[in-house]
């Protein structure tokens, strides 16, 4: 047992020791990582006694935790990046604490104002909120990790090419480990689930959540440090040399054959060629500059040293084509990402082809694209491709108005800019001014004599509550009935009942064809649908939570109905020019109560 004892304290001094460098990024990954893991726990009880839960009830009600320790994570990894525990001066440890204390200040900002999104926050809508903050989070976080490699590599002692291979080998490394571990824990979790409770799939991704952020995640963070992994390995120049390089080549050919299909038959290119280009220099060109250190004199590496500049054909490929799509429908962040990526390649080609030794400055040259793609007011990609879609609707709004027609061209980035702002909540007054779909607006248009079947637009909602009824007060009543809809509304088309809420047919028992209750469910149906408007992504649980305290309805005889279950399919919206709605489908069950 002493034995055993003293071989337990080595592994845990040695765990210790290998998280030494991220203590405070690994506590932070391994917290997070354990609530969330706790939280599923809780679903592999009943319903009803994991709401009696005390623990459970504060899980309920606290914030989600995500994105703070997620923002606070990338902020403790960037500091720890750039001043190490090495460094044991006063001053450094001072700037550690103030580094922590600002990034989770940071992050406690953002989750704060995040967690007023429901209501209107400096003076503009919440769902803008939204938007600006997750923008925000993203370039934020993304330029803490590429400080934190940049830092790291500029602190190993090596060039970056030769950093580059260690990385990939040491995550190659846990990832084997990390697969092997899953595998084992599942194999184990299917026997437990098989034999004794009914539960596998939760005890599955509580496995998972606790193996990636207890090893997975924390490893690939520490393997940015680890300069003792052996990139001379055989295998790792075969792998590097020719199957990741052969892959790419064969790639890039079939990219070549189809684009010399495209010149000699003289036909456009089709939009993919776009993602496979910017797919093989993202895959390939990494690969190409790694297979760069194990340069030698033979003809293969001396061809493989040429091999990056046969992406520089392909660049204007992908410029005329994302221009294209720009010119006809206009910039999205998508579009402009396009751009982005292709500046992006150019930079890094050039400073491949005069800066072998200086690749790392793709680190900063990253780092400014992501400024400038998330952060930079009035040129990132939403606040450009906002003003330029906004451009286009207000634009071909008025020709149509005062010239009566437009081109296809125009009716095309008319739809598609009312399309692409009507999400938007910042875009509202936008919309509403320039509301394409609006009764009034296709009534004018009717006078030109345009198509109005182009300017038509529906949409599908589907509402649904469900197990609205936990418990009843019979207390008075002497009778209790289960109501379902009337099986008439799902009758044939031709001999199908119209479904009217305000009198709404119910039948009194399971198979919907006994006696008749008729029922006003407007009030109800209204709520919903209202609740729908303002909570477009709500999901069942959250429309039952929202309906419970609505779902009852008293009748003329002194009878309370409960609704239960209420589903509800419709589509809504502006047809040829007029105002359309049409329910498709129903699915409606209560309990009775009678004196």
């Amino acid at each position: 047992m002493k034995s055993l004892g003293k071989k337990l304290l080595l592994l845990w001094k040695r765990i210790i020791h290998f998280y030494a460098d991220y203590r405070v990024t690994v506590c932070a990954v391994a917290f997070l990582s354990i609530y969330e893991a706790v939280y599923n726990f809780f679903y592999i009880f009943d319903c009803e006694v994991r709401d009696e839960m005390l623990l459970w009830k504060w899980f309920s009600q606290a914030k989600d935790p995500d994105l703070f320790f997620l923002l606070f994570i990338c902020a403790a990894m960037f500091t720890e990046s750039w001043l190490p525990y090495s460094y044991r001066e006063k001053k450094a440890k001072i700037t550690r604490i103030l580094c922590f204390a600002a990034g989770a200040l940071i992050a406690g900002i953002t989750v704060g104002i995040w967690s007023f999104n429901e209501a209107e926050t400096f003076h503009v809508f919440s769902g803008a909120v939204s938007r600006w903050l997750e923008q925000f989070s993203v370039g934020y976080a993304l330029l803490l990790l590429l400080g934190a490699v940049y830092f790291c590599h500029k602190k190993s002692g090596v060039g970056f090419i030769e950093y580059m291979l260690h990385i990939l080998a040491n995550w190659c490394v846990t990832t084997a480990v990390f697969f092997l571990v899953l595998t084992g824990v599942t194999l184990v979790l299917s026997v437990v689930g098989t034999l004794f409770i009914e539960c596998y799939g939760t005890l599955g991704d509580v496995s998972l959540i606790l193996i990636m952020g207890l090893y997975y995640v924390p490893g690939c963070i520490i393997a940015l440090r680890n300069m003792d992994s052996n990139i001379e390995t055989p295998l790792g120049k075969l792998l590097i040399r020719y199957v990741l390089t052969g892959m790419t080549i064969c790639v890039l050919l079939i990219v070549y054959v189809y684009l010399l299909k495209n010149l000699i038959l003289w036909e456009m290119p089709s939009n993919e060629v776009f993602g496979i280009i910017t797919g093989i220099f993202c895959f390939g060109m990494p690969i190409w500059v790694m297979a760069y250190y194990y340069q030698d004199e033979t003809k293969y590496m001396r061809f493989l040293q040429k091999l990056p500049y046969a992406l520089i054909p392909l660049i204007p490929v992908q410029t005329y084509a994302m221009c294209v799509r720009i010119f006809e429908h206009g910039m999205t962040p998508g579009r402009y990402m396009g751009m982005a990526a292709v500046v992006f390649e150019t930079a890094v080609l050039v400073i491949w082809h005069f800066w072998k030794e200086k690749m790392e400055r793709v680190l900063l040259l990253s780092g400014v694209c992501v400024m400038i793609v998330y952060l930079a007011p009035g040129i990132n990609m939403n606040s450009l491709s906002d003003r330029w879609q906004r451009a286009f609707l207000e634009t071909y709004y008025d020709k149509l108005l005062t010239q009566g027609e437009l081109t296809q061209r125009e009716q095309q980035r008319l739809m598609g800019a009312y399309g692409y702002l009507e999400d938007k909540p910042e875009m509202a007054s936008v919309v509403e001014q320039c509301n394409i779909y609006e009764e009034s607006f296709a009534s004018k248009l009717k006078d030109t004599g345009m198509d109005m079947v182009g300017y038509t637009q529906t949409k599908s909602h589907h509402i649904w509550c469900y197990q609205m009824v936990d418990s009843l007060d019979v207390d008075g009543y002497s009778r209790l009935y289960v109501l379902n809809e009337n099986a008439a509304y799902h009758a044939s088309e031709e001999e199908k009942l119209p479904v009217d809420f305000s009198a709404f047919r119910f039948c009194k028992g399971e198979d919907g064809a006994g006696e008749i209750v008729i029922a006003d469910l407007d009030d109800f149906v209204k709520r919903c649908m209202a609740f729908e408007k303002e909570h477009p992504d709500a999901w069942e649980p959250d429309f039952s939570e929202a309906m419970k305290s609505h779902n009852q309805i008293t009748l003329g005889d002194g009878s309370v109905l409960y609704l239960n279950d209420f589903s509800v399919r419709y589509e809504d919206g502006i047809k040829d020019g007029e105002a359309y709605f049409e329910i498709e489908s129903v699915d409606v069950s209560g309990m009775l109560l009678e004196r």
